[in-house]
């Protein structure tokens, strides 16, 4: 079955469609007839979103753990805080890979340096209070063994168990 060659034109006005003809022109084997630049900018745009919800989760992690171990001694918020760690490292971890796991260890201090200065502005404490480097290993942010309350809380699990 031949396939018409696609107009990328279309990628603009029917993006649900381009996409539909892109996988059926992938399905086939018809290379040569693909949106070669559009697709490439899609990848590209699709790289760049899902590093920024990994970045994202990351950064919220370490906000709470922050706001926990230097700013907040209200257990009700801290049990809160606790909750919010949980929800975003269980988002982190459906999407954990390990090339994600190496950009976080590349770019750990930069998104470190921002949830500081959000701490910071949160708890009202000046952000030398804080410690200069990220005092948390990836493990711990990604949720892979975080001790809290003595619970002990494993990687990609909801359940815990009293330590």
């Amino acid at each position: 079955m031949m396939l018409e060659k696609f107009d990328n034109t279309s990628f603009n006005q029917d993006y649900v469609a381009w996409l539909e003809t892109q996988i059926k022109i992938l399905r086939s084997r018809n290379y040569e007839q693909l949106d070669v630049q559009n697709l490439i900018t899609e990848l590209t745009t699709l790289i760049y979103q899902e590093t920024g919800e990994v970045r994202n989760y990351v950064y919220n992690v370490l906000v709470c753990l922050l706001l926990i171990d230097y700013g907040q001694k209200d257990v009700s918020k801290i049990e809160f805080l606790d909750a919010e760690i949980n929800i975003h490292q269980l988002q982190l971890n459906s999407k954990m890979t390990d090339s994600f796991r190496l950009y976080l260890e590349d770019n750990l201090e930069e998104i470190y340096a921002k949830a500081k200065q959000t701490a910071s502005l949160k708890s009202k404490l000046p952000r030398d209070k804080f410690p200069l480097f990220c005092p948390f290993k990836l493990d711990e942010i990604v949720g892979a063994e975080y001790h809290l309350f003595g619970w002990k809380v494993e990687q990609k699990s909801i359940s815990s168990e009293r330590i």
